[in-house]
C-alpha cells in the first residue's frame, strides 16, 4: 500500500467517523451565488447564520470573511434580525426599497408625516352628509380611525336691511339678532398612504356639490434624533445590567446580593420603556396622521326687505305729518294715563278711604268713654 494512498484511506476513514458521529463539515461558498439568491448582503462580508439538523440535533454555525459552514438536511437560513428562512423563499425573496428594519431606520432620516383639511359644507343642503359618507368610504381600508367628533355651535348671522329695489336701508330698531345651528365633524385617520389620501380628500369637492376646500397643511418631522437617543440609552443600560449582573455573582451577603437585584430591576425597567419608546417613534414613521374636518358653511347674511321711502320724505308736509302722529301718539298716552288712575282710585282708593274713616271713629269713640283707661 502506498503512502499515497493509505493517506487518502485514512481521510476517507475519518470523513466516516464524523458523519456517524454527526459533526459538521466546512465548505467554501462563494458571495456572488449567495446574492444570486436574492440575498443582499451589507458591509462586505455575508453575516447570516445556517440552521442545520443532523442525526435529530440542531447545529449553528455562521457566515464570516465569505466563507461557512453547513450542515447536510439543513432546514434554512437564520438572519440577523432572527428570522428562519427557507431556501425556497430566499430564492424567490427580492429586497424591497421600503422596507427598513430598526437598525437601518436608525441610521437613515426618520420622517413623521401630520396633516390637517378643512372642508366647508353648504347649509341646508344634503351636501354635508354626502360629504361625510364619502370621506368614510375614502378612508375605509386604509389604516384605521384613530378619532372620530362630531359637534354644533350657535352662530350668529348679520343682518342687512334693503328696499324692494335692493338699495340699502337702515334696520328697524326693533329687528332681533338672528342665530343658527351649525354641525362640524371631525375625523382622526392613520396609515401608509399619506399622499394617496390627501389627494383623495382634496377631490372630495369636485365628486360632492356645495363642498368647498377650505384649507389643507401637511407638515413632517425628523424624528430621527430622538430614535437615535432612546436606542443608545437602551445599549447603555443593557451594559450596565450585565455590569451588575457580574456583581451580583461576586455578591457574597444576602444584603449586597438584594442590592444588586433591586438595581437590575430598575435598569431593566429603564430598558423596557426605551425599547417602547423606540418602538414608537417607528410606528410614527410607518403610520402618518391626518385631520379632516367637515363644517357646515353659515349663510352670509339675512336680508330683509323693508317699505320703499317715498322721495319726498324730507318735505314740510311730510314734517307736519310726522309731527302730528307723534302729537296724537302722545295725546293718547296722556288719555292712556288717566284712565289707568281713574280705574286705581275708584278700585283701590274707595276701600282704602273707608277703612281710614271705620278707624278714625273707633278711635275718637275709645277716647270719650270713661272706662277707657280699664279697657286699655
Amino acid at each position: 500500500m502506498t503512502p499515497r494512498f493509505r493517506q487518502s484511506f485514512v481521510v476517507l476513514l475519518a470523513f466516516i467517523v464524523a458523519c456517524g458521529l454527526g459533526t459538521f463539515s466546512e465548505v467554501t461558498i462563494d458571495t456572488t451565488s449567495v446574492e444570486d439568491h436574492g440575498l443582499t448582503l451589507s458591509g462586505g462580508a455575508p453575516k447570516f447564520q445556517f440552521l442545520a439538523e443532523h442525526d435529530g440535533r440542531v447545529g449553528e454555525t455562521s457566515f464570516s470573511s465569505g466563507r461557512a459552514a453547513y450542515a447536510n438536511d439543513h432546514n434554512g437560513i437564520v438572519l440577523e434580525s432572527g428570522e428562519v428562512v427557507s431556501h425556497a423563499q430566499a430564492a424567490s425573496t427580492k429586497p424591497s426599497p421600503s422596507a427598513q428594519s430598526p437598525s437601518s431606520l436608525s441610521s437613515s432620516t426618520m420622517l413623521v408625516w401630520k396633516g390637517d383639511v378643512l372642508l366647508r359644507a353648504a347649509r341646508d343642503t344634503q351636501a354635508f352628509e354626502a360629504a361625510k359618507k364619502l370621506i368614510q368610504a375614502l378612508l375605509k381600508g386604509r389604516g384605521y380611525l384613530e378619532a372620530v367628533a362630531d359637534s354644533n355651535k350657535k352662530q350668529h348671522l348679520s343682518t342687512r336691511c334693503v328696499t324692494p329695489d335692493r338699495k340699502p336701508v337702515a334696520c328697524p330698531p326693533y329687528s332681533a339678532p338672528r342665530f343658527e345651528i351649525l354641525r362640524t365633524w371631525t375625523i382622526t385617520w392613520r396609515g401608509e398612504d399619506f399622499e394617496d389620501v390627501m389627494a383623495a380628500i382634496e377631490a372630495v369637492p369636485g365628486r360632492v356639490r356645495n363642498v368647498t376646500l377650505e384649507s389643507k397643511q401637511a407638515n413632517r418631522e425628523d424624528v430621527s434624533a430622538a430614535y437615535k437617543d432612546a436606542e443608545g440609552r437602551s445599549a447603555t443600560l443593557v451594559k450596565t445590567r450585565d455590569t451588575l449582573e457580574k456583581v451580583m455573582e461576586r455578591s457574597g451577603t444576602v444584603t449586597e446580593i438584594a442590592s444588586v437585584v433591586t438595581k437590575i430591576h430598575d435598569v431593566t425597567a429603564k430598558i423596557e420603556a426605551a425599547k417602547r419608546e423606540m418602538l414608537r417613534t417607528a410606528a410614527a414613521v410607518r403610520l402618518s396622521t391626518m385631520r379632516i374636518r367637515l363644517e357646515e358653511d353659515s349663510a352670509y347674511e339675512v336680508v330683509i326687505k323693508a317699505p320703499a321711502i317715498r322721495a319726498n320724505c324730507t318735505t314740510l308736509v311730510s314734517r307736519v305729518q310726522t309731527t302730528f302722529r307723534r302729537a296724537l301718539a302722545i295725546l293718547t298716552q296722556g288719555v292712556e294715563l288717566v284712565v289707568d288712575l281713574a280705574i286705581y282710585a275708584i278700585v283701590l282708593g274707595l276701600p282704602l278711604t273707608a277703612v281710614i274713616l271705620a278707624a278714625g271713629k273707633t278711635a275718637a269713640h275709645l277716647w270719650r268713654h270713661r272706662h277707657y283707661e280699664t279697657l286699655a
